[in-house]
């Protein structure tokens, strides 16, 4: 089975230094714990790519747009991934996802998924049926077999 790809935007102000991991702050650990995995097996079993190496000091969309199209390419020609998650609304809009969250959409063999981006600060996860979306979808897409819900986590602001 070849690994699931996460796309964020760019590393993290509070958490990761420009050119950083991504996914390696509040993010991916909010990722890892939804799948059932510890954040180890979580980098371990996905591609983690952000759009940018650094957080744009200003976002454009046609510079997200650029980058989308260059890794859209690259994931392609090389036959890399049979499913790409795209976290947030700006990285779907970057990939012209122009599907709700969680619906898929092929393009050219491989399958994109927006969803939501996991920030603490996305209000869409106060909602715990949400989590518990988001929880099913990547323990399946894990292979992971369903489980107890966790618990929410605590949001930090």
């Amino acid at each position: 089975m070849t690994e699931p790809w996460f796309i964020g935007e760019a590393p993290s102000r509070s958490t990761s230094r420009p050119g950083g991991a991504p996914l390696v702050g509040e993010s991916g650990l909010r990722l890892a714990t939804w799948a059932g995995l510890s954040p180890a097996e979580f980098r371990a079993r996905a591609h983690l790519v952000n759009l940018f190496d650094r957080l744009p000091s200003r976002w454009r969309q046609t510079d997200a747009r650029e980058q989308a199209v260059h890794l859209g390419n690259c994931l392609r020609r090389h036959d890399l991934a049979p499913v790409v998650v795209l976290l947030g609304r700006r990285v779907a809009d970057a990939f012209e996802h122009r599907q709700g969250p969680w619906v898929p959409d092929e393009v050219r063999g491989v399958t994109y998924v927006h969803m939501p981006h996991p920030s603490g600060l996305n209000h869409y996860w106060n909602d715990p049926a949400h989590v518990a979306q988001a929880q099913r979808f990547l323990r399946a897409l894990f292979g992971i077999k369903p489980g107890p819900e966790q618990p929410t986590m605590e949001w930090r602001t």
